[in-house]
């Protein structure tokens, strides 16, 4: 029957099924489907092939669109007579010329080595560490990651082996761990991404290594023994694993924020910030004040300023110390609505729209020794005729959720 499957009409009783289904006999009280025919070599519990080739008479009715492959390639770093190659890694990566992985990713890698005749072991390992400094309090690091694999030899069985040689390919699989423990406390923490902070007075780094070992002996002197590594490091990004802002650039579809603006003679006030993301480079910001019409022409004067500073977190000993940055210099916001004139009451309002550029935002983490986290700072002023009625505000809005 035409067009009623997207599958190869191969099994006649299926057709005759359909047939039925469409052109239903009257008087029949339920259809019973045939079951597969049993003939020649084809067992009962075979199912019968199909193809997604249309044949004639065939027409498709209904094809999901096929999904849109992320574009690979191979990572590889030589030093030496050694190589390592990094697959399956993103060509979009916000840094080409390192690897770059998420929580709880797959690495897997290849170690090429020449000359295997001279190998005695090889090993690959993943190293992640954090480490803060405060000016008098010292420095402490953490190990975050520790992985070891031995590729070479497999077991002690062939390293005692006289004719064993190290294949000249030696492939590996790491699960990257999404978090990890501090010892002294007894507590868990999400992997930090890989970042590095200097401020005066604090410093913060996180960062990660893939490490190949390489055992040889000397062809010269079979007693000497050298070793010779190999340190790549690779980005560790959460951003794809959190919710930003906004699904894209329209301020409808960010976040709310209501900011009370206190008043110390008449009645209080507040403002509507609407926060839209362009993922980690553009911020959208729209401010909405709706009150009484007489009173909105004389707060068109409101100055409205935003800026986007980083908070970072310190604890060293016990004793939490924070500092914060300034990413974006403060952006004024410019005024796109106003009211009419006339006396009408709520129906119209103030609307003041900008947006900031900041490149360097990055999803908020919490890593126990270090914690960072971006903020969209507003400063609100209200025009010299209302200094004495209404107070000036400034207030911090996280930027991620």
């Amino acid at each position: 029957m035409r067009g009623l499957s997207p599958f190869s009409s191969a099994i006649s009783p299926l057709n005759v099924a359909l047939s039925a289904l469409e052109h239903p006999m009257s008087g029949s009280p339920s259809l019973v489907l045939p079951s597969y025919p049993i003939s020649g070599n084809l067992a009962p519990t075979q199912v019968p092939t199909y193809s997604r080739n249309l044949r004639q008479g065939e027409v498709l009715l209904q094809r999901s669109p096929p999904g849109r492959r992320r574009s690979t390639s191979d990572y590889v770093r030589k030093c030496g007579r050694e190589t390592l190659i990094l697959h399956d890694q993103l060509d979009s990566r916000a840094d080409p010329d390192a690897p770059q992985y998420g929580p709880g990713a797959q690495m897997t890698g290849t170690v090429l080595v020449e000359q295997p005749e001279s190998v005695l072991s090889v090993v690959v390992q993943i190293r992640g560490r954090i480490e803060a400094a405060l000016r008098l309090r010292g420095c402490v690091t953490l190990v975050t990651v520790r992985e070891t694999q031995k590729l070479w030899p497999a077991s002690a069985s062939a390293a005692q082996g006289d004719a064993s040689v190290c294949p000249m390919r030696l492939p590996f699989l790491f699960v990257l761990p999404a978090r990890f423990q501090r010892a002294e406390r007894h507590a868990m923490y999400d992997l930090p991404p890989t970042y590095e902070v200097s401020l005066p007075g604090l410093s913060a780094k996180s960062g990660y290594h893939v490490v190949v070992v390489v055992t040889r002996k000397d062809h010269l002197h079979h007693l000497h023994v050298s070793n010779k590594t190999m340190s790549v490091p690779f980005m560790y990004d959460i951003a794809s694993h959190l919710r930003s802002p906004s699904m894209d650039g329209k301020v409808e579809s960010g976040r709310e924020v209501v900011i009370p603006i206190p008043s110390c003679k008449s009645e209080p006030l507040s403002v509507k910030l609407l926060l839209s993301e362009r993922p980690r480079s553009i911020f959208r910001v729209e401010v909405r004040l709706t009150t009484r019409s007489e009173l909105l022409q004389r707060l068109l004067g409101v100055r409205i300023e935003c800026t986007v500073q980083r908070e970072i977190g310190v604890d060293l000993h016990g004793r939490p110390t924070a500092r914060r940055a300034t990413l974006a210099e403060a952006v004024p916001l410019r005024l796109v609505d106003a009211p009419s004139s006339g006396g009408g009451l709520m129906a119209e309002g103030l609307v003041w729209m900008g947006e900031i550029r900041c490149s360097a935002v990055i999803p908020p983490f919490d890593a126990g020794l270090v914690r960072v986290r971006d903020y969209l700072v507003v400063h609100l002023t209200p025009p010299p005729a209302f200094a004495a009625q209404y107070k000036s505000v400034v207030q911090s809005i996280p930027l991620w959720e």
